[in-house]
């Protein structure tokens, strides 16, 4: 079962820091499934969001840790340079998700350079191989936004403050006794 510091919520228990973050948890799996698009039906989009906030919370395990890029912040950095780069609403399709493939296989996608996501370790586990949903269906798309409600939520079980903001200023400094 998962604990999460006493630091963070000091007057909490450990069960009662598992109740929050599991309530959080199916609000914000809510809120993605009804931005997801380019599932064919419900059960399948509720199985793909749920496969992506688990590769999410693995991912800000290992920023935490500094193993993406070295980057405690890793992956909203990445959201914001892919605004820049892309405009909006690209993030997940064009930096996400050949994220996912290049850490599980260790290689770059090949529209992607090793220089795009850093230094990164090879994540040789199933979670990141490439979903069927993900390989059929070329619409398949979440909006920034969705990302930056799920970047806040896992930030806030991360974070010894204040979680990252919509305006892209954080005053988080993680915790690196905080484990999921």
């Amino acid at each position: 079962m998962t604990e999460l510091s006493s630091t963070h919520y000091p007057f909490q228990s450990s069960e009662q820091l598992n109740k929050r973050f599991y309530n959080q948890f199916k609000s914000e799996h809510a809120a993605a499934l009804r931005q997801l698009s380019g599932a064919s039906n419900e059960i399948e989009g509720r199985a793909y969001i749920t496969t992506l906030l688990l590769r999410l919370m693995v991912l800000f395990f290992l920023q935490a840790q500094g193993l993406l890029d070295n980057d405690p912040q890793y992956l909203w950095h990445r959201l914001q340079c892919a605004q820049q780069r892309s405009g909006p609403d690209n993030f997940f399709r064009e930096h996400l998700l050949p994220l996912f493939t290049t850490l599980y296989t260790g290689q770059p996608t090949t529209a992607h350079h090793s220089s795009d996501f850093g230094h990164l370790p090879r994540v040789d586990i199933p979670l990141f191989q490439p979903e069927a949903l993900e390989l059929r269906s070329p619409h398949l798309t979440l909006l920034d936004a969705t990302f930056f409600r799920l970047f806040n939520f896992l930030y806030s079980y991360h974070a010894t403050r204040s979680p990252v903001h919509g305006n892209g200023r954080s005053t988080s400094a993680l915790n690196p006794r905080l484990y999921l």
